[in-house]
């Protein structure tokens, strides 16, 4: 199993419980508007805490309430792709798509992360486009870099809160 989730979180009058597993392959959540789904991809990234319950990815605890185990969002090895897309204005596609090598030391970037960067970009339409800053493009293209920058560190899960709004055909 590549994830497990039992959370509890309670955020206002919303409460969210939930408890699911999914082994590796794609996992989509699906309801309305409210439901808890951008709470729950949030809860999942450790941008916020569950009150209650535990969260493993590959078996690795990431989250768990009772042993107070909760590993920093920086540290989990996420990649999220964030339902506004927010990119650094005065980056340009490819500058943004490898903003995880600018900001963490530990990683290397070389000439071959770079030309994984432009590989990435080219094969979501973007090869054209990889000096271009955000304001410069489409809002599906913007999608797609955040994508691209999602996708840099081959992390073992990727989270993305409605990734198709705004793409292009």
């Amino acid at each position: 199993m590549s994830i497990a989730v039992n959370i509890e979180k309670t955020v206002g009058d919303f409460q969210l419980k939930t408890e699911f597993y999914a082994d590796i392959g794609i996992t989509a959540i699906f309801g309305p508007s409210g439901a808890g789904k951008s709470t729950l991809v949030n809860l999942i990234a450790g941008l916020v805490k569950p009150d209650s319950g535990y969260i493993k990815i590959l078996n690795e605890v990431i989250f768990e309430s009772q042993q107070k185990i909760n590993v920093p969002a920086n540290k989990r090895g996420i990649g999220f792709v964030f339902q506004d897309f927010p990119l650094v204005p005065y980056l340009t596609a490819i500058e943004n798509t490898l903003l995880a090598y600018r900001i963490h030391p530990q990683l290397q970037l070389t000439e071959v992360i770079q030309s994984k960067a432009k590989e990435l970009l080219g094969q979501l339409g973007l090869g054209d486009k990889s000096n271009r800053k955000p304001q410069a493009l489409s809002q599906g293209e913007r999608q797609r870099v955040a994508i691209a920058r999602a996708l840099m560190t081959d992390p073992p899960l990727i989270l993305a809160d409605e990734p198709t709004a705004g793409l292009d055909p």
